[in-house]
Order: structure tokens, then C-alpha cells, then sequence
């Protein structure tokens, strides 16, 4: 059973993609594009299953104590977010014009860099989906605490589906609350269940043409849930939330049965996912205050969707530079202070998954 899946790998790029793309929206309202951009929203959503997958995947088999699993985690999730959250309030104070909104109070800061849910969303705006990512690393330490794997998925199974079923009885008006009994909850128990699942002897073993049906039906899923879904509770999760589970089961499937092609390029992008997520808001602001300048947005519609495009090829490359220079080196470098001694800066399987996204 190998430690990294280059499906998840893969995914994660595409994923990261679909954040960019649906941003673009967001950062780029002003510009023509004539494509829906909504489908994009399923990227954080894929996110979710995902990280809920490496967790159980990298869990299983082998001894984590909760505190190695945290500390794991935080190592990955926070410095590189910490780095990018003071980078943005730095910019906010220097240059608040080139924000879409924002606030920089301290205890809003604080509470932004700890990744703890409040009543506003992080200065990082697309932290948001980290602070649910810290919160089911939080949920997932404690089932470590149970040493045997079948018992430890049905307490999961058990927290995640009570957290969501609480919220849903009470219906809380608290942003913390409402944060903390999400429905999101379900995608990662949805990965979970499937790297538990992969575990097992009667993992299916299904026809490359099954497997592409359901490729098929998760995006068929998720571009019904673009145009009919509204909010961010079942409904999204019903919609974004099966079609990811259905894309993610297949591509471990097919990887298992050892039919999975090789693409290096993609497996790199799922690399630079994280960095990729968090750096596009940067490079899709910069687009936005040079077109003000240059009146881009009063141009043809031909124009303005090259701007769209290239927003998206240079988030893509700014993503890559920013993996390649800065969070690899980052990352050695806070497992080398911890260890005293130089770390290998090959990849994490058990990276958090850069949750990316929203508006």
C-alpha cells in the first residue's frame, strides 16, 4: 500500500485549479468571461474529501500519538499561512484600496492566525476553510487516542454525524457554533470512510468503464449543485460533496488496480497545491488594481478574457515559485529546528490538504 496516491496528488492540483478559477469571479467580476465560474466552488469541497482520506490513510497501521499527529499537522498548515496572513496585513495597512473588504483589529488578527473560528472571516480570507481543516485535525486526535482501527472509525463516525446532527436540531446563530457542527464535517468523515475502506481486502475492484462513470456522475453532480444549490449547508454538501466522494473513489480504485496514468506536471501542481491556494488571492488582487489602471475592463470581451486566463496561468506559476522557494525550504527548516538535525524535504503524504476556498 503505497504512502502517497498520485490520484490525491492529482486531485489536489485540479482542486487547488477549480479554487483559482472560481476566484476569478470574485477578483475579477468586472472582467468578460462567458463560462460559469460557480463550478469552481466544488474545489474546496474535494478539498475536504481529501484531507479526510490522508488522515485515515496515514493513520492506519502504524502508532500516532495525538500530540505527533498534531504537531505534524501545525507544522504544515501554519507557517507558511502565518507568513501569507502577515504579508496581508502588512498590504492591508500599506494599501487598503486593493482590498474587497477587510478589517485589521488585533484580537481579529490573533484569532486569524490561530485559525480559530470567530464571528468574521480570517484576514486570510480563504483561511476559512483551514480553520474547519484545524478543527477536524483537533476531532481526529482524539479517536487516535483509540488504539484499534474499527472502533476508532465508528467513534468518527459517531462524533462527526452527532456535531451534524446537533447543529441541525439546533440550528445555532453563533458563527463558532454554526463552524463547529458544519455540514462540511461530512466531507472529511466521507474520505475518512474511504481510507478506511482502502484498508480492506473487499475494496471493489471495478471496470475501468464503471470507474469512469463515476468520474462522470461526480461532475455531472457538481454541475448540477453549481446551478441549483444555494448556500453553504446540505444542499452544498449533497451536491459538491457526493461528486467529490464518487471522483476521489474512483481514482483510488483505479490507482489500486494499478491503471492509473502518469502525468509528472500534475503530480508537481498537486505539489504546490497549498502554496497555490493561498497565494492566488495575491496575484488575482494584482490583476484587479492593474486593470483599474490600465482600464482593461473597458476593453473587448476578447481582451478581458485573456486577462481572465492569464490571472489563472500566473496564480498557477506564482503557486509553483512559492512551493518551490519558500514553502519547502520553510517546512525543512521548522522540522530541522524540532529534530536538530537537517529534514528531508520530499513530500508529506500527510499533508493537510489546503483547503481551500470560497469567497
Amino acid at each position: 500500500m503505497p504512502r502517497t496516491f498520485l490520484s490525491i496528488q492529482y486531485l489536489r492540483g485540479v482542486a487547488a485549479v477549480l479554487v483559482v478559477y472560481f476566484h476569478t469571479k470574485v477578483y475579477l467580476a468586472d472582467y468578460a468571461w462567458g463560462l460559469p465560474r460557480k463550478f469552481g466552488y466544488s474545489g474546496v469541497d474535494l478539498f475536504f474529501c481529501i484531507s479526510g482520506f490522508i488522515m485515515m490513510h496515514t493513520t492506519l497501521g502504524r502508532p500516532m500519538r495525538p500530540v505527533a499527529f498534531l504537531r505534524r499537522r501545525f507544522e504544515r498548515v501554519y507557517p507558511l499561512y502565518w507568513l501569507l496572513t502577515l504579508t496581508s496585513l502588512g498590504l492591508y495597512v500599506v494599501l487598503p484600496s486593493a482590498f474587497i473588504d477587510g478589517s485589521a483589529t488585533l484580537s481579529h488578527a490573533v484569532l486569524s492566525l490561530l485559525l480559530i473560528a470567530h464571528d468574521d472571516a480570517p484576514v486570510l480570507k480563504i483561511g476559512w476553510t483551514l480553520v474547519y481543516e484545524v478543527y477536524f485535525y483537533a476531532l481526529f486526535a482524539i479517536m487516535l487516542l483509540i488504539p484499534r482501527k474499527g472502533p476508532r472509525m465508528l467513534a468518527l463516525l459517531a462524533t462527526i454525524t452527532g456535531l451534524v446532527a446537533l447543529g441541525a436540531l439546533l440550528t445555532p446563530q453563533s458563527p463558532v457554533l454554526q463552524t463547529y457542527t458544519h455540514p462540511f464535517l461530512l466531507e472529511f468523515l466521507a474520505g475518512a470512510v474511504l481510507g478506511y475502506a482502502l484498508r480492506s481486502e473487499r475494496f471493489p475492484a471495478l471496470p475501468g468503464v464503471v470507474l469512469f462513470g463515476c468520474v462522470l456522475v461526480g461532475m455531472l453532480l457538481m454541475g448540477l449543485g453549481a446551478e441549483r444549490q444555494s448556500g453553504d449547508g446540505f444542499s452544498r454538501v449533497a451536491w459538491f460533496g457526493s461528486g467529490a466522494t464518487l471522483i476521489v473513489f474512483a481514482g483510488l480504485c483505479r490507482e489500486r488496480q494499478g491503471q492509473l496514468f502518469e502525468a509528472p506536471w500534475l503530480r508537481e501542481l498537486g505539489d504546490a497545491s497549498y502554496s497555490l491556494y493561498l497565494a492566488h488571492p495575491f496575484v488575482l488582487t494584482a490583476f484587479r488594481q492593474v486593470g483599474r489602471r490600465l482600464g482593461l475592463a473597458a476593453a473587448s470581451p476578447l481582451a478581458e478574457g485573456a486577462v481572465v486566463i492569464a490571472a489563472i496561468l500566473v496564480s498557477i506559476g506564482a503557486g509553483w515559485l512559492l512551493y518551490r522557494f519558500v514553502e519547502t525550504p520553510l517546512r525543512a527548516f521548522v522540522r530541522g529546528r524540532r529534530t536538530g538535525r537537517p529534514s528531508a524535504t520530499d513530500i508529506d503524504p500527510g499533508a493537510p490538504i489546503p483547503a481551500p476556498l470560497g469567497s
